[in-house]
């Protein structure tokens, strides 16, 4: 991985006089990324024709019937058919026990770029309290500003982006001829055997992610505390009011060229672009329709009974702002929500040397986000809704009931099973197959 990042901070105080005080500051941070990675997996097949757990269909094959052939662990089953020499998959049983390793490399990069502008103010004074006694306040009030600016891959690219077929766009208009479309695609096998390490060695790179994504968030936020002591200090209170308001907007940025567009290239499918180059944007699309206002509050107070006995209490509210997380619908998450409250007793004794708590507490989430892979329809980003294998997002309402069930869990053929397995001898000589 390589990170290029550039950063600028500026911080300014001004104290007119000991009870008055300002500050201000800006930060500014823009940052350049990429990371070589790879996407490998050990698959094997399932019951049924040759299919090597919804990765390797029998129309693999399509381009190149023997293009991994050398890579694949086999074991005949006697109660399967004979293997056909030369290798067809389409002739490979499901009782066969076949065992293949298939990865590809992509440059995934990701560019950022903040802007951050605050300022706050204190003001301390004294106020009579109860005849001869004075009270210290304290006054907080600041705001600030928050735009971030992100370039970011959406989601991981599937095995169709790594893979040419014969109905890629660039076989069919000629672009690609099909005798070299296995040479040309990023698609790379290696035996299951091979314990060697993996290594980046000039391969083809498919191009990464599901989609490219720009995102410009903004956050505006205004508070105000009031800090009072009463009674010699004994008495201290906090009052807090905050205000936020905040949205972002998404666009797309299109990756595929007007050249590849003419030819029919769509993205899912290889496309040839695998350093990323942007051609074009579609419109932002906000988070919502109107920016998020929360307002939120905090109050406590705490009173020492003597100089090793306070009683306390607290209520405070605060959000978690989402602007990019989404549900099954597409739809972006509101903003999570807090509220706390909690009462309790400190003490300590022995001149400090033994001390404790002893609390109530309330704490209550509304609208908490968690992410579950399994769900009808997940999606992490604005409109890149993950369907479960064998379904796609059609848009409408969320469905918790996929018609394939959850797919946590997947079947074998009993030949599979230790005991129950009637395997025979490893594959033939004269078979392409690996032995």
């Amino acid at each position: 991985e390589e990170r290029d990042e550039t950063d600028l901070l500026l911080d300014l105080a001004f104290i007119p006089s000991e009870n008055l005080a300002f500050s201000t500051g800006v930060f500014y941070t823009r940052a350049e990324e990429e990371e070589l990675a790879v996407n490998i997996r050990t698959l094997n097949n399932r019951e049924g024709s040759f299919n090597i757990r919804g990765e390797l269909p029998v129309n693999f094959a399509d381009v190149s019937q023997t293009e991994f052939a050398d890579a694949l662990w086999a074991l005949k089953n006697e109660a399967s058919a004979d293997f056909i020499s030369g290798y067809d998959p389409e002739r490979v049983q499901g009782n066969d026990d076949m065992k293949l390793t298939r990865y590809w490399w992509t440059l995934r990069p990701q560019s950022s770029e903040s802007f951050q502008w605050r300022i706050r103010g204190t003001y301390s004074f004294e106020t009579p309290f109860f005849f001869e006694d004075r009270a210290s306040h304290t006054i907080l009030a600041g705001y600030h500003y928050i735009n971030d600016n992100v370039d970011f891959l959406d989601g991981n690219e599937n095995l169709n982006a790594a893979h040419i077929d014969r109905n890629s766009a660039y076989v069919t208009s000629g672009r690609i001829n099909v005798a070299d479309a296995a040479s040309a695609d990023a698609l790379y096998f290696r035996p299951i055997d091979d314990l060697s390490v993996l290594r980046y060695t000039g391969q083809n790179l498919a191009m990464p992610g599901r989609a490219f994504r720009n995102q410009d968030v903004f956050f505006h936020g205004a508070y105000g505390i009031l800090q009072s002591k009463f009674w010699d200090d004994k008495i201290e209170m906090i009052a807090g009011l905050r205000y936020d308001r905040y949205n972002a907007e998404t666009k797309e940025l299109l990756r595929i060229s007007p050249e590849d567009q003419a030819i029919g290239a769509s993205s899912g499918k290889w496309v040839d672009n695998p350093f990323s180059v942007v051609y074009g944007e579609t419109a932002a699309e906000k988070s919502f329709a109107e920016d998020i206002e929360e307002t939120s509050m905090t109050f406590a107070m705490n009173y020492d009974i003597n100089r090793a006995l306070t009683v306390y209490g607290l209520y405070s509210e605060g959000i978690s702002p989402n602007t990019s997380l989404t549900d099954g619908n597409n739809e972006t998450i509101p903003a999570e929500n807090t509220r706390a409250i909690e009462a309790g007793l400190k003490w300590d004794a022995f001149e400090g040397k033994l001390s404790g708590t002893i609390a109530l507490y309330e704490i209550e989430r509304k609208n908490a986000i968690w992410q579950w892979s399994q769900a009808p329809s997940p999606s992490k980003w604005m409109n890149s809704p993950n369907p479960p294998i064998g379904q796609t997002f059609s848009g409408t309402e969320f469905n918790p009931n996929p018609s394939n069930g959850l797919n946590i869990n997947y079947g074998v053929d009993s030949a599979f099973i230790p005991g129950r397995r009637q395997a025979g001898p490893r594959v033939e000589p004269d078979h392409p197959g690996r032995q």
